[in-house]
């Protein structure tokens, strides 16, 4: 095995970044960083596939071995770089038998918006303008890619990075199979607890599972990229003319798609409210049987004959009554809980993905020719199930551990402002004066802040810490604890 520390490996591989399949990819990187003011953004290595990648490893910006001016840094996103991500990731392509000349990896951020570096990892800060810059950079690559079939978002960078191009470009990701992944390193055990690390691990592999096999489809090895859609008021569904049956099934799926896509950004772009709180926590209506109308005959006031018809719901097809041992409320009931608030914000989301995804099996049922894309929406739609109950789980043990630390802290007359608990939001500052910020949560995702799972080595340290406490750290240096803004509040501290 070559890697890019092999400094004539890497000096090959750096002088054939203008090879015929990728060299529109990187004079679109030459574009890119004249335009950003020579701002850095690397090649893409010979060894993808550029042109002809079927699978997009979406991820979030430029690492450090990617820049040439760097150790051992090869100038380019490449597999083989000196780095334990490209290492990871190699390991889970060959594991899932997915060939390097298959896909072509990008960045979410191509160039390197404004970071922190902290805790081993980079927090972004990226402007509004590295937003749109990113998008736009985003769909001029996928432009390049005509045989692009599966995306791997891996992040959460990447997973808003995706529907960004859906509402702006919505004709770029017709026909292209989303799959949700994480950070091939995200399953770090020094900040996340067990559970989190086999959790991650787990859905990381899946993810990879999932792209090979839709790879594998031969109803997905559609090579042929003569074939292009009808504009939008072309008045006819019927593909052009050819002998290639898959050919002319693929037209009519893509054709069909582009229209579902232009539909959806059009109602999201329309004055429609959004859905209410109590609209969103009724779940999706995915597998669910219909509803009947039952109609009623009766003579009205007049004397003249009266027809009504009732809707009639039918209760969801999975729903399920809580367990007798899952509380529906708690004991203390927090005067402020911000931690709750995320789980709302987290919940919302998963469930309005799960919408979207219903409506779109519904409009799938009944045709044979859109079988495929009902199969690949159900996955997608068992997968966000899978996730909103880990979010359930997560969010009943954490009121059960507010619940513990609030009765600790009135037994102790201790203010839950004062202390670290789950749920708090810890500034840490550094021997070199730099500040950190992130909240101690078993949650995903915050809103605002870095995440450190509370279960975690470096979490386990920060517990019940106060303002001008000293921690160690992953990596044998020490930070002292300058801020804490609470999770949640009890009843008013007493010190």
């Amino acid at each position: 095995m070559q890697w890019c520390s092999d400094a004539t490996y890497r000096e090959d591989l750096y002088r054939r970044r203008y090879d015929p399949h990728v060299r529109p990819v990187n004079e679109l990187v030459d574009q890119l960083r004249e335009e950003r003011g020579g701002a850095f953004v690397p090649y893409v290595a010979p060894t993808y596939g550029g042109v002809n990648a079927r699978l997009l490893a979406l991820l979030q910006d430029p690492g450090p071995k990617t820049n040439a001016d760097n150790h051992n840094g090869s100038g380019m996103l490449c597999i083989e770089n000196a780095d334990p991500t490209a290492e990871r990731y190699k390991a889970l392509l060959a594991g899932t038998g997915i060939d390097v000349c298959d896909i072509q990896a990008w960045n979410s951020f191509p160039w390197q918006p404004t970071t922190t570096v902290r805790r081993g990892h980079r927090t972004l800060t990226p402007t509004n303008e590295d937003v749109l810059h990113a998008t736009d950079a985003l769909a001029r690559v996928v432009e390049l890619l005509p045989r692009l079939r599966v995306v791997l978002l891996h992040g959460v960078q990447a997973k808003a990075a995706w529907p960004r191009l859906q509402l702006a470009y919505p004709e770029l990701a017709a026909g292209v199979r989303v799959i949700d992944s994480w950070h091939p390193l995200a399953a770090n055990p020094a900040y996340k607890s067990q559970a989190q690390v086999e959790k991650y691990s787990r859905e990381i592999e899946e993810s990879f599972t999932m792209a090979a096999r839709h790879l594998r489809d031969p109803r997905q090895m559609f090579h042929d990229t003569s074939i292009t859609p009808a504009p939008a008021d072309a008045g006819t569904d019927e593909p052009p003319a050819t002998n290639d049956q898959a050919s002319r099934a693929r037209w009519r799926i893509v054709t069909r798609k582009l229209g579902d896509l232009r539909d959806r950004y059009a109602a999201r772009s329309s004055d429609e409210p959004a859905p209410t709180v109590q609209q969103q926590s009724e779940g999706p209506p995915a597998n669910n049987p219909p509803p009947s109308v039952r109609q009623t005959d009766h003579t009205g006031a007049d004397g003249t004959a009266v027809t009504e018809q009732t809707v009639v719901e039918t209760p969801p097809a999975d729903h399920r009554p809580p367990p007798d041992d899952v509380p529906t409320s708690t004991p203390n009931d927090a005067d402020f809980d911000r931690e709750i608030e995320q789980y709302r914000i987290a919940e919302e989301a998963l469930l309005a993905r799960r919408r979207d995804l219903a409506a779109r099996m519904d409009e799938c049922r009944g045709s044979r020719e859109r079988l495929e894309d009902y199969q690949q929406l159900s996955e997608d739609d068992r997968g966000l199930a899978a996730r909103l109950a880990d979010l359930g789980r997560a969010k009943r043990t954490y009121l059960k551990q507010r619940d513990l630390a609030a009765d600790w802290a009135k037994r102790n007359g201790v203010s839950t402002d004062s202390r670290a608990f789950r749920g708090s939001i810890v500034t840490i500052e550094y021997s070199d004066g730099e500040l950190d910020t992130f909240v101690l949560t078993e949650r995903d995702t915050d809103t605002e802040y870095e995440t450190v799972s509370h279960e975690s080595g470096f979490g386990q340290s920060l517990k019940l810490v106060q303002v001008g406490d000293t921690v160690d750290l992953v990596n044998s240096q020490q930070a002292r604890v300058t801020a804490i803004q609470p999770g949640f509040r009890i009843s008013t501290p007493t010190r």
